[in-house]
């Protein structure tokens, strides 16, 4: 039975509780985009690329330090188009560096503008055209790197200790950290809020609860009711109906926050699967709480909450592995140790990074 809980700060919020094992690399390691790369893998047979026709436009998009809803929102402005017409895959992390795909028909296309938008933070290349509208699932997974700095033998021996285990063992399928924010671990407090209808804790989580990791200048602005700059924050405070600017929050952010809820929810289902039956029981398919056979799992979790299964969306129904092995190369690289590895579509690095570091890995 595993005896490795809550070792991380945020674990205690997103509801990752359980670990695989007490081992842990003895660095503290910071999530930057120094340190982690990320790469989108996208099934450009199925959408069938052409370097010189297609009805969508493909753009290469590398960026770091800033997150892929505003790089959205500037090409939205310079063009002059709906956010709804850019078409993205996956959220990425603002502290990594991330090289991700954007899709346009292309009669909204203007290359010219586009190009304006480049800076320190975001590059972005013309690389053809694809046939048809993508969708989530022509996203096949994510090839990540990670850098370490390289110390002595022993932190090899302990990472290759790491790697095996979880490649023989697994991980739990948990929704990682960043699914519900590093600095303001509240995506899913929203999503709660929302379904509930409590609008009017909404509004105070959004635009008034500050967090212990947040940016001082950010907590400054809302005690000033100074939004600029906070895209989600502005769109609720200049908003005369809730409602309007829930419903352009949702287009904005794909329903983000209600997937956040339910993300939390199946952490919970994934903690009571191995405290109830097992590790190896994980390696099955389970729905999350949006599914209607899905009330006698949930029914306990949902209740702490206030709500019934019932109370959750339908279309937040969908089935999902509880169980992942990642298969780790370990390389090393001058000064550096590099672990690279890829993921499946909805699988999170993070989870191999709590593994790896416990309560030495950094994220605010």
């Amino acid at each position: 039975m595993n005896t490795s809980v809550y070792l991380h700060p945020l674990d205690y919020v997103t509801g990752m509780k359980h670990y695989l094992t007490d081992l842990k690399i003895n660095l503290f390691y910071e999530l930057s985009p120094q340190t982690f790369h990320v790469e989108e893998l996208v099934d450009w047979n199925n959408l069938g690329f052409n370097n010189s026709k297609g009805e969508y436009v493909v753009l290469e998009i590398r960026k770091s330090m800033i997150d892929t809803i505003q790089v959205v929102n500037n090409i939205s402005r310079r063009l002059s188009i709906p956010f709804e017409n850019i078409i993205y895959l996956g959220l990425k992390d603002k502290y990594a560096s991330a090289t991700q795909f954007f899709f346009i028909k292309k009669q909204l296309f203007n290359p010219s503008v586009v190009e304006s938008i480049c800076s320190d933070k975001v590059t972005i290349k013309f690389r053809g055209f694809v046939s048809r509208k993508p969708r989530r699932r022509d996203l096949l997974g994510n090839k990540f790197l990670v850098k370490l700095d390289y110390v002595d033998e022993t932190i090899v021996s302990r990472v290759k200790e790491l790697a095996r285990l979880m490649l023989e063992k697994g991980l739990p399928n948990y929704y990682g950290y960043q699914r519900f924010g590093f600095h303001r671990p509240n995506t899913h407090l929203l999503g709660l809020y929302i379904i509930s209808h409590r609008f009017n804790d909404l509004t105070r989580c959004l635009l008034r609860d500050t967090y212990f990791w947040e940016d001082p200048g950010v907590v400054i602005k809302r005690s000033k009711n100074c939004f600029d700059g906070l895209i989600y924050e502005n769109i609720i405070y200049t908003s005369r109906s809730i409602l309007k600017a829930l419903s352009r929050l949702n287009r904005l952010t794909k329903g983000i926050y209600v997937e956040a809820y339910v993300a939390y929810l199946y952490n919970q289902l994934l903690n009571k699967v191995i405290e109830s039956k097992g590790w190896v029981y994980l390696d099955e398919e389970y729905p999350t709480a949006g599914c209607r056979d899905a009330i006698d799992l949930y029914r306990d979790v949902v209740e702490i909450d206030g709500l019934e299964p019932s109370n959750i969306p339908s279309t937040m129904c969908w089935f999902r592995k509880g169980l992942f092995k990642p298969r780790i190369r370990i390389e090393k690289n001058g000064g550096f140790l590099n672990l690279s590895f890829t993921l499946n579509r909805g699988v999170y690095a993070t989870v191999v990074l709590r593994e790896l570091f416990k309560d030495g890995l950094k994220l605010y």
